[in-house]
């Protein structure tokens, strides 16, 4: 142990002209660590895995110094602390890591987990999209955050806006988030432990888009309970999900045509990351959005090149960055001049890395 303490102080002092100083005393007080190196550290290779035992069990290094330096595994939040002065606590909800909340009416929901690979990402998705709203209060932090990146797009029809933290070293401790919808606000709190942990979907899909609900939608509440509408809902999802699973899924480098049209689809091994390869003319009506097994959102591209064959064939190429992608039923929306056809493409092969739609035949007006 002693040895083990040592090389975590000298990896400590590697980092140390680099660091700024945050010293925590122990319980006792009778000691001061430097918090901010120990999360340098932590930042840099936390999630590695430092010790192992002869029954295959792991401790992180950062397990390993949240044990050497206990004032350094969290960071309180000065948010938090405002909310309990304001005897607002008995209204903060607890999150978890990977553990969906889900409340009120509209029904919303939130979930914190690990999608992405960088940054830190917030989805916030919902009819009335500019009715929804996030504040984000960092560890140690009492404003919210100004975020780096927003975009907005559609997803299935419904509105969703990417709010983006730049980078890759975000402090462990506790987060606060406001919530808010329409005229209410909702307080949660996130111990982060977990350095991949850097995604926070937030989502009110009840809410009405034109914030009324119309004549028809009022007489089917009154025809049937809010269970049973849930229930027929939920089975008519399925029925059309056992649909396209029996009748439009792929397998690896297979290819078929979508019905109705001249478009032929395929997958196959090709090149480096994972690509969607769109072929023909009037590019701008078509759209390949892909969900990995398991998401309900679409993966955001890195990247997208347009340019032509030698017979003056256009194409376009779009790519996720990487080299190892899940396996498994992956959710593809093919989108052509505006009708969307759902397909699920069984990835069983990581060679295989590109799903391609070629409509060579659509001309543009």
């Amino acid at each position: 142990m002693k040895k083990l303490i040592a090389a975590a102080i000298i990896c400590l002092a590697a980092l140390g002209a680099v660091s700024a100083q945050d010293w925590r005393s122990d319980e006792d007080g009778g000691k001061q660590f430097n918090c901010e190196l120990v999360n340098a550290l932590k930042a840099k290779a936390g999630a590695e895995s430092l010790i192992r035992t002869e029954a295959g069990e792991q401790q992180s290094l950062a397990g390993f110094l949240d044990y050497l330096f206990p004032p350094c595994a969290r960071q309180d939040s000065l948010r938090l602390a405002e909310l309990i002065d304001s005897e607002e606590e008995e209204w903060v909800v607890v999150l978890y890591d990977k553990v969906s909340h889900e409340w009120g009416e509209p029904e919303c929901s939130i979930l914190i987990d690990d999608f992405y690979d960088e940054h830190f990402t917030f989805i916030i998705g919902g009819h009335r999209l500019d009715g929804l709203a996030l504040d984000v209060y960092l560890p140690g932090e009492d404003e919210p955050v100004d975020m780096d990146h927003v975009v907005e797009d559609m997803v299935r029809g419904v509105p969703v806006r990417y709010e983006v933290l730049g980078g890759n070293q975000f402090p462990l401790g506790q987060y606060v988030f406001d919530v808010h919808v329409d005229d209410e606000t909702f307080h949660f709190v996130w111990e982060r432990t977990d350095n991949s942990m850097n995604t926070v979907s937030l989502s009110c899909l009840g809410r009405e888009e034109d914030g009324e609900a119309d004549s028809a939608a009022v007489a089917a509440d009154a025809e049937a309970p809010d269970d049973l509408a849930r229930e027929e809902a939920a089975a008519s999802e399925q029925a059309d999900a056992a649909a396209v699973a029996d009748d439009d899924t792929l397998k690896d480098n297979e290819k078929t045509y979508i019905p109705e049209t001249p478009c032929l689809i395929w997958t196959e091994a090709w090149d480096v990351d994972l690509n969607i390869l769109i072929i023909g003319q009037n590019q701008e009506d078509i759209m390949v959005e892909i969900y990995f097994p398991g998401e309900d959102l679409p993966q955001n591209l890195d990247g997208r090149s347009l340019n032509e064959f030698d017979d003056g064939t256009p194409y376009r190429v779009e790519w996720i960055e990487g080299s190892v992608f899940p396996l498994g039923l992956f959710n593809i929306d093919v989108t052509i001049e505006g009708q969307r056809y759902p397909y699920q493409w069984q990835r069983e092969d990581q060679s295989v890395n590109t799903f391609g739609v070629e409509c060579i035949t659509i001309e543009g007006d």
